[in-house]
């Protein structure tokens, strides 16, 4: 629902970036679909705002980057029904039009350009009467068919600030309400408020993906980089210096079609060779099916620390699989002639992980053989 009007303002983006006028001339029929689409096909019952509704009976519920089926609703736990008209959606909108206004200005299509302009400022006004929710400060997170608000406090509203969309005033309460202890757990900003009645699992699972995130960037810097961190400490929150990937792998060159060439990658033989995209594996094993069981087992079980010990082993598995596809870092050794660092590391993670399961395993039999003795008395 939201890649058509990112699609537009992305192209106004690259054009503010480079004045690539031949470029943006060579895709405008695309963006003019593009913008056809937003006005006749995403504003359906011609309301001003674009909305989604599945069509078919097994289609997506929610078509937002909030795409579960419960992640729309009313104050007080009833599920939206479509048409659903999201808070960001309607921002991108509005930033798309603002943004390619100019470039069909460059294009010579000045009547295009100015209607335009007034379409995005119309929206504006219209977005903050009917989505402005002032007992929230902020924005309802949708309309929905009945183009009631959902008002429900939620970090979509924080995708409002980089448009324009949002008054000063506006912005400044989103601001301190993204910030307030509500919202901010420290790790990242959650996506609804801490504490929301519904479900807690809708506002408790970003902590796990902030707190992840953290917990391995600290460990890289204390595991394999710790006499910079000493020498320079300050230096780790430079992350706009670069990351911790590794371009291919300790399997050398390889054929397959999805190989990528790394231009930083060490040489072999004088030249650059196609390495195995180990980034995609690692957010692939590491990320995605670490992720998904993690999920899978919180939803399940309701034993405390359960989750943890699961996504510890699987992540330590997924993880010593995967070094076998990457670079070793710079100046790191290669232990037995095979193993790197970074597998090395994750055995006492793996052992840990499966004695805690095994400790839970032990456990629950104690327990059914407990309640089986007090039957029998």
């Amino acid at each position: 629902m939201d890649a058509t009007p990112l699609f537009v303002l992305l192209g106004a983006r690259y054009y503010e970036r480079t004045a690539d006028l031949d470029f943006l001339r060579s895709i405008w029929p695309n963006v003019e679909a593009a913008l056809e689409w937003i006005d006749q096909y995403g504003d359906s019952d011609g309301d001003g705002f674009v909305e989604y509704e599945r069509q078919i009976e097994h289609g997506l519920v929610q078509q937002g980057w909030k795409d579960s089926s419960d992640s729309v609703f009313h104050s007080d736990g009833k599920l939206a029904a479509g048409p659903i008209a999201l808070c960001v959606v309607q921002s991108y909108v509005y930033a798309a039009k603002v943004g390619i206004a100019s470039v069909a200005r460059d294009l010579g299509r000045p009547e295009l350009a100015n209607r335009l302009t007034a379409d995005a400022a119309s929206l504006r006004l219209q977005f903050s009467e009917k989505f402005w929710c002032d007992e929230l400060s902020m924005f309802a997170i949708a309309l929905d068919g009945e183009k009631r608000p959902c008002q429900v406090r939620s970090s979509n509203a924080g995708h409002c600030l980089f448009s324009g969309i949002t008054s000063e005033e506006q912005s400044r309460r989103i601001e301190d309400q993204l910030q307030s202890a509500a919202f901010f757990s420290g790790w990242g900003i959650r996506t609804l408020e801490d504490g929301f009645g519904v479900d807690r699992r809708r506002c408790r699972l970003p902590r796990v993906d902030h707190g992840l995130k953290s917990l391995v960037v600290i460990g890289y810097c204390l595991l394999y980089n710790l006499h910079e961190v000493l020498r320079r400490p300050l230096e780790i929150l430079e992350v706009w210096h670069g990351g911790m990937a590794s371009h291919g792998g300790m399997a050398g060159p390889t054929r397959v079609p999805w190989a990528f060439i790394f231009p930083d990658a060490p040489l072999v033989a004088g030249h650059q060779v196609p390495r195995h995209p180990s980034q995609l594996y690692a957010a692939g094993i590491e990320g995605m099916l670490v992720f998904l069981v993690g999920f899978a087992v919180y939803g399940k079980s309701s034993r405390p620390g359960l989750t943890t010990a699961t996504v510890l082993t699987v992540y330590g598995a997924g993880r010593f699989i995967d070094e076998f596809w990457r670079q070793p870092d710079l100046g790191q050794p290669v232990y037995w002639g095979w193993m790197s660092k970074g597998q090395l590391l994750t055995i006492p993670v793996i052992i840990a992980g499966l004695s805690w399961l095994l400790w839970y395993r032990v456990l629950a039999v104690e327990v059914r053989n407990t309640t089986s003795m007090a039957g029998c008395g």
